[in-house]
């Protein structure tokens, strides 16, 4: 299984300002560049040949975080505290 998102945005703001006027009217911040998350599940199966034939499953989870940019401010410290 494998899952991407694209042009990924997050934003920082003050949660009492969120959640009393939404988030279209509120001053936020956007510190991280928009990137890419790929994320991707494996299940390997294995077989072992000693006396009893044992299998075996394996599980890899992989998170890759593409390249982004960290960008902060005076007023984006303002912001966070």
């Amino acid at each position: 299984m494998t899952l991407t998102v694209r042009e990924l945005a997050p934003f920082l703001c003050d949660t009492v300002d969120f959640e009393k006027h939404g988030f279209a009217a509120i001053p936020k911040r956007q510190l991280i560049s928009p990137f890419e998350l790929n994320y991707s599940l494996r299940k390997l199966l294995s077989v072992s040949t000693g006396k009893f034939g044992n299998f075996k499953v394996q599980h890899r989870n992989e998170l890759d975080m593409g390249k982004t940019l960290l960008k902060v401010t005076f007023s984006d410290v303002l912001v966070i505290q």
